[in-house]
């Protein structure tokens, strides 16, 4: 029986959509939809899935379980894809995957490169998260962290490997000294990927945003209110 996944990405200036279809024998099949559209993504979000849904020949009814991308990325573009997922994914009783910018990264690295793996994402703001991940497995090997872009090439100070990713252009900017470090020609994920990691990793918690630091806008304080 075949297993479709369908996979979301509104964490940047894309919105796009990717179905994969796993079948019991041959290899697994894809359509997607990608649309560079910088704001917007609840407009046209399920527009670009029913896109992909058509180029597949499939319904809604038809997926089996579903992955978004959970960032880190744009604030309302997190929220949108997560929040749409989410929804979708209850009224279709099935399982809603997360996937994050730096696992998705480290998948799409080449398999040429079996060295270990620092996915650096820009994080904006003068900021970038990294995380390192095993070549090999492409699992993590630390928890991602988000730090100046100043200090990214002191962070890699020692580390023999590739890097890849949006925030890989702060290296040559950092302080310290990064041996024997390859850099990989890719910004962001492609859709297939975070399909492929929805395929294959295990359900757990219903996803969440994963922002690279707390909100700007605070509640405010009832003490610090005026009566008028």
């Amino acid at each position: 029986m075949d297993m479709i996944v369908l996979a979301v990405d509104t964490a940047s200036s894309l919105c796009a959509a990717s179905i994969r279809v796993d079948r019991p024998a041959g290899p697994c099949a894809r359509f997607s939809e990608r649309r560079t559209i910088g704001r917007g993504h609840a407009e046209i979000l399920f527009d670009v899935i029913h896109s992909a849904l058509e180029q597949a020949a499939l319904k809604q009814s038809d997926v089996d379980r579903i992955a978004v991308n959970v960032g880190p990325g744009s604030f309302t573009g997190l929220r949108t894809g997560v929040a749409a997922a989410r929804g979708l994914a209850l009224a279709l009783a099935c399982p809603c995957i997360g996937v994050t910018v730096p696992e998705a990264l480290a998948r799409a690295v080449p398999d040429r490169h079996s060295g270990a793996i620092a996915a650096i994402v820009d994080a904006g703001r003068g900021d970038v998260v990294l995380q390192f991940f095993d070549g090999m497995t492409r699992q993590p090997q630390s928890a991602p962290r988000t730090i100046a872009a100043t200090d990214i090439t002191t962070a890699l100070a020692g580390f023999q490997g590739v890097a890849v990713g949006s925030g890989r252009t702060a290296i040559c900017f950092g302080s310290g000294d990064a041996n024997d470090l390859h850099l990989v020609d890719m910004d962001w994920p492609d859709i297939d990927v975070i399909a492929d990691i929805g395929a294959e990793k295990e359900p757990a918690a219903a996803p969440r945003p994963f922002y690279s630091r707390a909100a700007d806008a605070k509640p405010q304080q009832s003490a610090n209110l005026v009566a008028p």
